[in-house]
């Protein structure tokens, strides 16, 4: 899986991501968020850029601490 943090590729995952919605939508809103400062601490993986088949968002790694937490496992995935 490769990890996207450039803000180009986040926001040409959500452009892309917007001509499948309604099936697209959580992960469409969740990029929306990345793009406006991350609130969530989310991370975005998708598994071969620019052709993706899938993409997950997860909390990032430093976020996951607390087994107790019942955010901490909370992932969207499209494909």
């Amino acid at each position: 899986m490769i990890l996207l943090n450039n803000s180009h590729k986040l926001l040409a995952l959500y452009k892309s991501l917007a001509r499948s919605i309604p099936e697209s939508l959580k992960v469409y809103g969740s990029v929306y968020h990345i793009n406006h400062g991350n609130p969530f601490n989310m991370e975005v993986l998708v598994d071969s850029w620019p052709e993706y088949q899938m993409v997950i968002i997860r909390p990032q790694k430093q976020e996951m601490t607390d087994d107790m937490d019942s955010y901490t496992n909370v992932y969207h995935i499209f494909s």
